[in-house]
């Protein structure tokens, strides 16, 4: 009996990371939509945040001096005139840096946005690649296994095609030695070549019946097989 080909892909390997990295970054994505921030980035996106507000009282202070300076270079009291023009440029500073910090706010929620669609997208665009690629591995395994069945089956039935054509040629030697042996017989019976294979005196019959494939040294004990 021929040995059967067995035909299969290596087991399907998963990095052990690829899990753990789709659940991070889809609670991430999902908690910046949301718009839950870990307290490291939680100004952002924020108007008049703490760290703003420390900016501005600062440059607000910076601004003061800076104007009260020059009232002094100027002799200009620190009253009345004086007063006005810091309050003027303290204002000024702040109005600028509010607008700023509205614009800088307003930025970064769109990149958050951004951040959050494409985080999300991308845990969705692996899932479908992992997916994908493993059917196509599934079904090139199916093929190869069906491909070695289907030659496995070939090969089981020309080998039971040879052993039938075996046999039948066999058989037919067999069949042909078997015809050769009775015609010789009844040949020589015919010419009077079987002596005592029957009396006419003692009203025996001669005839084939006592012929045997003994007086011709042949062994029929294998025939058919």
């Amino acid at each position: 009996m021929a040995t059967k080909v067995d035909l299969s892909l290596p087991d399907w390997f998963q990095d052990p990371m690829y899990q753990d990295t789709q659940n991070l970054s889809y609670s991430m994505g999902k908690n910046i939509l949301a718009g839950k921030l870990p307290d490291f980035y939680s100004s952002l996106g924020q108007t008049g945040s703490p760290e703003f507000k420390n900016m501005l009282a600062m440059i607000n202070a910076q601004t003061a001096t800076a104007v009260n300076e020059n009232l002094v270079r100027r002799n200009i009291s620190r009253s009345g005139v004086g007063l006005a023009s810091t309050a003027k440029a303290v204002a000024d500073a702040t109005t600028s840096l509010s607008w700023t910090d509205y614009i800088k706010a307003a930025g970064e929620k769109s990149n958050l946005l951004n951040t959050g669609l494409n985080t999300i997208a991308g845990v969705r665009s692996s899932a479908l690649d992992l997916t994908g690629q493993k059917n196509q591995f599934g079904m090139q395994g199916a093929q190869l296994r069906l491909s070695a069945d289907e030659f496995n089956a070939n090969m089981e039935a020309k080998q039971a095609e040879a052993e039938a054509a075996k046999k039948a040629q066999k058989n037919a030697m067999w069949q042909q030695i078997i015809s050769s042996v009775i015609g010789g017989a009844n040949m020589a019976y015919g010419m009077g070549a079987f002596k005592g294979l029957g009396s006419a005196a003692s009203g025996g019959s001669p005839g084939l019946a006592n012929i045997s494939t003994s007086n011709f040294g042949l062994d029929f004990s294998n025939f058919g097989k």
